[in-house]
């Protein structure tokens, strides 16, 4: 299957563009699984971040901004092993349930280094599209790591309509060989 990397730079409106760009999906009756990071604000700053299934919207606390390190920290956010566990399992049920895309909001320098969600990546879906989400720094280099160059990379600048029609148009000339 051909695979997505939406891209913008930090706190441009990736997630709103990939929430978006679902809903136009799921409006054209694809199905799809997956999850989405969504970022409050503490004083101007991301203070946590809560991990959404695309599939039923559930949520976890995924991660919060903290100065006291546990083995789940990066940068200045402690993880919660929940919260990975939980992505995981979206990740996983979009595989079993043979979802048309699975959704991957947000990847970065922590993949880079192969931790993080890399490892979802050692399973690839045989029938889903992945779409993935990370920051303009990182688009080439998780390119590589994840789909070997073989990902479309996206802008959240191009217009959400145009590239769902591009990516449906994409997916249904797959489904079709």
């Amino acid at each position: 299957m051909k695979h997505f990397i939406i891209t913008g730079k930090k706190h441009a409106g990736k997630t709103t563009y990939t929430k978006e760009l679902v809903n136009i999906l799921k409006n054209k009756g694809f199905k799809l699984y997956g999850f989405i990071n969504i970022g409050t604000f503490k004083d101007n700053e991301r203070d946590k971040f809560f991990i959404k299934s695309i599939h039923n919207h559930e949520e976890r606390l995924f991660a919060e901004r903290s100065n006291i390190n546990n083995k789940l920290s990066f940068c200045s956010y402690n993880f919660y092993e929940d919260g990975f566990s939980f992505g995981e399992n979206q990740y996983n049920n979009g595989i079993i349930n043979k979802s048309d895309f699975i959704v991957v909001d947000e990847v970065g320098k922590w993949e880079l280094e192969r931790k993080g969600f890399f490892y979802l990546f050692n399973k690839m879906p045989v029938f889903s599209s992945i779409i993935l989400v990370c920051r303009d720094d990182f688009k080439d280099d998780i390119n590589q790591l994840i789909f070997n160059n073989m990902a479309e990379i996206i802008s959240i600048d191009e217009d959400k309509y145009k590239v769902a029609e591009k990516i449906i148009n994409t997916y249904n000339s797959l489904v079709r060989l």
